[in-house]
């Protein structure tokens, strides 16, 4: 018997799992007529036609009473009123139990575009009629009572809601609503054997669903708005590592202490912070230790977060404009300017090594956090933070050389810089934000095609200093489909650049950016969207040289610590014991050059143009010119 109930629920349900399978897309439904109407409509003919076989069948295992009104009928009316406050003071209370453990809220599917009213009217029929009478009597009516006759009454009201909860395939907070729905509605049922009240319980219940469901579908009438959400959608999966949990994630921690955080009283620039502590005035520090002072509760926040294993956004619940202009991009600035301040007036004033060292690293870890598969602007983001963290810490190396605890301090915070990262830029997240990019530029003709309006164009021209190098022409002449093709091309090009090193590159003689704008075909979208990368891929590995470099630097100053005068040369570290193996420089392939000086060393990698220069510094931001990225002596 129970194998046949099993088979009858679950021949019940096919089509709703079809759907699932076939018209479900990043939680974007593919075909709404068929999602929303026609398979759930199979699916409660199955339902009737198993009720409808069962009463045909009297003396079978799997035959069932329905009973829709009790001898009292007052009973029953008051019975509905109330069993539909009570769901609803249920699911009130299930909501605010969820935020309250961080739960985040059941992801839905919605509409691909706004539908029209007669399948709005269809859809309501659906939900609001004849989902709550179908399920009730099979549910309630049918398999609770096959259940109660093979087993008891709890077990039979606690299987069918699990079972009715389970099978509608959503999220816990919507799950565990559903399962409380069950038990309550089964537990009338059990205790009265009426289904009348139920069916109208569960009719205001979908009622009430239904008015939030309609409230929360995309206002614009176009296709483009919900292909964004799609594609944040594919971005939220593609940055959340094998094996995600929520509570491993950074995210609301940092979220938490960027809201926590207070700006610089005033009297403190923020750009006096770049001095050391014994380089600023007196008054200046006492302001610093009262900002510092002021925000120990955000600093807490951003230490656990920056202890987590990764940072996943929530980009699918997020904003467009916010997804590609990196919101927190000031907070995080001053966050570190704050810690990094914290930092120097541990080292300089308070003898606090350890602390200063943790802070160090805790900002290293956020900007390492900002790395992967996610938009290139909270790479870059990362990138930056990266880099002035590392320029700081030579510094703290060249302050500090002559302490022992500081130096040991700051090589167990740092070991593991030196790691051989073969891909410090990814471009798959960009590729994402590029294609949601131009579904919210372009019309969409039905067919994949389509052209920017003339008044998104001029409002890019006036808005976007980096647009108006091509005219009004350029842009009215792009099309949708060439566009998304011509990127999918250069997007396949950049993830197999990202995956050689420059000096793969140079010796292939290919230069990226010329590759790119060939590639792009005079398409001006892709052209200003891509200029810089070069700039960027070569930020990233020069990122990479630093890292390195500051682990043989400090292996250096260790060396000369302990022996009294500086190695002769970096295999001299490995020989004992302060290297296991020697970094390699990113743009020659060799390590590092090192040089000794007459009171010091240098230390500097080729840089990207792959010449040595002798130690003459690059002086330029893109670092595509000529000269040495010199790391030893610390620039100012």
């Amino acid at each position: 018997m129970l194998a046949a109930l099993t088979v009858t629920i679950l021949v019940s349900y096919v089509p709703l799992f079809y759907a699932r399978l076939a018209f479900v897309e990043g939680m974007v439904c593919t075909n709404d007529t068929g999602f929303f109407l026609l398979l759930p409509l199979l699916s409660l003919l199955l339902m009737g036609g198993s009720i409808l076989i069962s009463q045909r069948i009297p003396r079978s295992h799997l035959s069932c009473t329905i009973h829709w009104v009790g001898t009292n009928r007052r009973v029953d009316i008051l019975a509905s009123v109330l069993l539909s406050a009570v769901m609803v003071m249920t699911q009130v209370v299930v909501t605010l139990t969820m935020q309250s453990l961080q739960v985040l809220p059941s992801r839905r599917v919605f509409f691909p575009a706004s539908p029209g009213a007669a399948f709005l009217m269809g859809y309501a029929l659906r939900l609001v009629v004849l989902c709550p009478f179908v399920e009730e009597v099979f549910w309630r009516g049918y398999v609770q009572d096959v259940l109660q006759r093979t087993f008891n009454r709890p077990a039979a009201l606690l299987t069918q809601a699990c079972l009715f909860a389970f099978l509608h395939l959503s999220g816990w907070t919507d799950t565990l609503s559903l399962m409380l729905l069950g038990l309550i509605l089964g537990g009338w049922r059990a205790l009265r054997g009426t289904l009348v009240p139920v069916i109208v319980a569960h009719m205001v219940w979908n009622g009430i669903w239904l008015a939030l469901f309609v409230n929360s579908m995309p206002k614009s009438d176009s296709y483009q708005s919900v292909r964004i959400q799609m594609h944040a959608a594919r971005l939220q999966e593609l940055c959340q590592p094998p094996g995600y949990e929520r509570v491993e994630n950074a995210d609301p921690h940092y979220a938490h202490a960027f809201d926590l955080l207070t700006d610089p009283p005033q009297g403190l620039n923020l750009n006096l912070l770049e001095k050391w502590p014994d380089d600023l005035p007196a008054e200046t520090i006492t302001h610093l230790r009262e900002w510092i002072s002021s925000n120990e509760q955000a600093i807490v926040e951003f230490e656990t977060g920056a202890r987590k294993p990764y940072f996943v956004r929530e980009y699918s619940s997020t904003p467009f404009d916010q997804i590609i202009a990196t919101p927190f991009f000031r907070q995080s600035l001053t966050m570190t300017s704050l810690l990094l301040a914290r930092a120097w007036t541990g080292m300089m004033v308070d003898d606090d090594y350890h602390r200063s060292a943790h802070d160090i690293g805790v900002c290293y870890r956020f900007g390492s956090h900002l790395t992967g598969p996610r938009p290139l602007s909270e790479q870059s983001l990362g990138l930056a933070v990266r880099e002035r963290v590392l320029r700081r810490a030579f510094t703290a190396l060249e302050r500090g050389r002559t302490n022992t605890v500081w130096l040991a301090a700051l090589q167990s915070e740092f070991h593991a810089m030196s790691g051989e990262k073969s891909s410090p830029l990814d471009f798959s997240g960009q590729r994402l934000v590029f294609s949601a990019m131009v579904e919210g530029l372009f019309l969409d003709d039905g067919d994949g095609g389509g052209r920017m309006p003339l008044n998104t164009v001029n409002y890019l021209l006036r808005k976007v200093p980096s647009y108006q190098r091509y005219g009004v022409r350029a842009w009215l002449n792009l099309e949708k489909k060439s566009t998304l093709q011509l990127a999918d091309k250069i997007f396949a090009y950049l993830e197999s650049v990202s995956q050689r090193t420059p000096l793969d590159l140079y010796q292939a003689q290919e230069m990226v950016q010329t590759t790119v704008r060939h590639a792009a075909a005079g398409n001006a979208l892709l052209l200003v969207r891509t200029d810089g990368w070069e700039r960027e891929y070569c930020r990233a590995y020069r990122c990479v040289a630093m890292e390195r470099a500051w682990v043989v630097a400090g292996a250096v100053v260790d060396f000369q610590l302990k022996q009294r005068r500086l190695p002769d040369e970096l295999t001299q570290l490995v020989e004992g014991g302060y290297l296991d193996t020697l970094p390699s420089d990113p743009f020659s392939g060799m390590p590092f050059v090192y040089k000794k000086t007459a009171d010091d060393f240098l230390l500097y990698s080729l840089g990207a143009d792959f010449d040595d220069d002798d130690g003459a510094r690059n002086e330029r931001e893109d670092h595509l010119f000529d000269g040495d990225d010199v790391f030893w002596p610390p620039w100012e």
